[in-house]
């Protein structure tokens, strides 16, 4: 499937509105939601990777995941170790500036 340049830095630029909305929002939760979530994020999900749309490449949560943070009532989109820590957010935003150029996916997607 051919995506223009364009397409691919609007979907990119949602992408990044969408993650930075979700750690701000981590950011404000309380101590004890936090810990909940941290723990959820660092035994029962995976490390998510960006596609070149700036999406995560799979859903890195698990049924266990969404369980454990049921009885808290806690957001199930903020189970990403992205939003949760200052060390997440480093990595997201690592994955995020090693993203290539638009131009280049497009060209090697016709190849």
């Amino acid at each position: 499937m051919k995506h223009t340049t364009k397409g691919i830095r609007q979907a990119r630029a949602e992408a990044w509105e969408y993650h930075y909305n979700m750690r701000q929002k981590a950011r404000t939760l309380a101590q004890g939601d936090l810990h909940v979530l941290l723990y959820a994020t660092s035994q029962l999900c995976g490390i998510p990777q960006l596609t070149p749309f700036g999406n995560s490449a799979f859903d890195h949560r698990t049924r266990q995941a969404y369980a454990y943070i049921a009885p808290h009532n806690l957001d199930g989109n903020l189970l990403c170790h992205w939003y949760l820590s200052e060390l997440g957010w480093k990595d997201f935003v690592e994955q995020f500036n090693s993203m290539p150029e638009p131009i280049e996916m497009v060209w090697n997607a016709e190849i």
